[in-house]
């Protein structure tokens, strides 16, 4: 699987510039005493074991770290969109500001909040009079419970954070739901790959913002992006094409009216589109798109060097790198290893922040290799994709494990091409598993993904000369995923590659195809397969 980086969306706004407040925080110094700990421990342990465990403590402390840094500048920008207009949260505004933010959390965790909402929640059925009033009072009450659900987000050390952060939300929205709410809402469920509620979020906030309001057309653009890139995944491609045209034209009004800005939604919405073009072969477009993105973002690196704006020009290197893949060698090595230089550059100065990057750009390497004949440089590549993935899958399993899923497969494919059916038969199977508790049968979630391991299996085991009824078994699964996901480009290929394994494992094509769907078994336990 080709790793095409899908943009990012930033928040709404533009940059956060919030000074060092985080560097007065107790989070952040028992962090960095922490590290400063760990370091020592690796400079001073004498066994290579030693070392490698605390290397791998101090990189997990390291990610968080970076998570911190992240989530305290998206709690800024938050504050930046609400009224600070209650008491509650004047207090939490100001332990905030002075990095104090387990205190600013007790101040708006404590009882109080919650008999509040439901105070004013029973004066909004009883009091009819005082009607506008009561709004307002709720519209502020779901703005502390928003400011309670983001800092609650980088919450680490809490163990149910993602339930807990799911409940300050819904509470938010039960007081007052307003377009910042469900926009902050839906993008912490899309990231966390909860797709169906995270998409009726974005519509929902669609129709909660104001054509007065100032920022409402970059909102509306960035919504547009968001459900864009949930189209896409879902490989509905048409529906994400039109909704990438939308928002591109939204961006570009925009810098028509702000002629000295590039609006950083721009260049990723672009990206997006081209990614979409390529995934239908039109490499001419694909090009005039990912070019046009270079030259923006090598235009913003040029006026002010960050890390964020050096990794959108990496992410520019590895889309091109991807583009040349099947047909300029010499180009795709040459942007892929340009991305490879930056994303190492940024994960040594910034720990495991850019390590997913990182990770990507390894894997595009290893297939390149692969498909060279280079087996040695591939499984290098590989194999310095799991250490990154097997981390940070660990470290935040609702956003990485299908990344490590899909590394999974490449690896695979690759122990395949080597003729290592065993280990193959391994990683495919890990890979299969993940992506069957991943995928959400309402949608097409991980469709394709799940349809090219049940064919690769089935390949593995037909090498293999087991049983016939196993491989028929996972060929009527793939099948049938393949008639539920009509829409998919990949549909004839699958459908190619499932007929020539009918053929060698021996089975009569026509009826075989003649099969009722409820004939074919949709479900695979996976332990159960040799």
């Amino acid at each position: 699987m080709k790793r095409i980086t899908t943009g990012a969306i930033d928040s709404g706004g533009g940059n956060v510039h919030i000074g060092d407040i985080h560097y007065k925080s107790l989070e952040y110094k028992e962090l960095q005493k922490n590290i400063s700990l760990y370091e020592k421990l690796i400079i001073l342990s004498e066994s290579e074991e030693d070392k490698q465990k605390y290397r791998s403590e101090l990189r997990i402390i390291e990610v968080k770290l970076q998570n911190f840094k992240r989530g305290v500048i998206e709690l800024a920008d938050t504050f930046s969109h609400i009224e600070i207009n209650t008491e509650r949260l004047k207090l939490a505004k100001e332990q905030f500001d002075m990095g104090m933010y387990s205190a600013a959390k007790s101040i708006l965790i404590s009882d109080e909040i919650l008999d509040d909402q439901d105070k004013l929640l029973q004066r909004r059925s009883e009091l009819e009079k005082k009607w506008s009033s009561n709004e307002l009072d709720l519209r502020r009450n779901a703005d502390e419970f928003l400011i309670l659900a983001n800092l609650a987000v980088f919450d680490f050390n809490q163990e149910d954070r993602f339930e807990r952060c799911k409940l300050y939300f819904d509470r938010s929205l039960s007081s007052n739901k307003n377009s910042e709410n469900l926009f902050n809402y839906a993008y912490f469920l899309q990231v966390h790959n909860q797709i169906s509620k995270a998409t009726e979020l974005y519509e929902e906030a669609l129709e909660t913002i104001s054509p007065s309001e100032d920022n409402h057309r970059d909102r509306v653009a960035t919504i547009y992006l968001h459900m864009g890139v949930i189209q896409h995944e879902q490989e509905n491609l048409e529906a994400a094409e039109k909704l990438y045209e939308q928002a591109i034209k939204l961006f570009r009004e925009l810098e028509q009216i702000h002629h000295d800005t590039e609006f950083d939604g721009l260049s990723t919405t672009l990206g997006n589109l081209g990614n979409l073009k390529l995934k239908q072969h039109d490499f001419v477009r694909t090009e005039s798109l990912y070019k046009e993105v270079l030259d923006r973002r090598r235009r913003k690196l040029a006026s002010r060097k960050t890390s964020q704006r050096l990794a959108d020009l990496g992410h520019s290197y590895n889309n091109l790198g991807n583009l040349y893949f099947y047909h300029d060698k010499n180009n795709s090595k040459k942007y892929l290893n340009e991305a490879l230089t930056i994303f190492r550059e940024l994960r040594d100065s910034d720990g495991l922040a850019y390590a997913q990057f990182l990770g990507n750009v390894l894997i595009n390497l290893g297939e390149m290799y692969k498909n060279e004949g280079e087996f040695e440089s591939a499984e290098n590549s590989f194999k310095d994709a799991h250490d990154i993935f097997i981390e940070l899958k660990d470290i935040n399993p609702e956003v990485f494990l299908p990344s490590y899923a899909e590394l999974l497969t490449s690896i695979g494919r690759f122990q395949l091409s080597k003729k290592e059916l065993g280990a193959a038969k391994v990683s495919f199977k890990k890979a299969l598993k993940l992506f069957l508790n991943l995928s959400n049968e309402e949608s097409n979630s991980f469709s394709d993904e799940t349809i090219s391991l049940l064919i690769a299996l089935s390949t593995v085991y037909a090498a293999s000369n087991v049983n016939k009824e196993i491989i028929t078994i996972l060929i009527d699964s793939a099948l049938l995923r393949v008639i539920r996901s009509g829409k998919s480009p990949k549909m004839s290929e699958h459908l190619s590659s499932l007929l020539r394994l009918v053929d060698e494992i021996g089975l009569d094509r026509s009826a075989y195809l003649e099969k009722h769907p409820d004939e074919l078994k949709f479900h695979i336990e996976v332990e159960l397969l040799p």
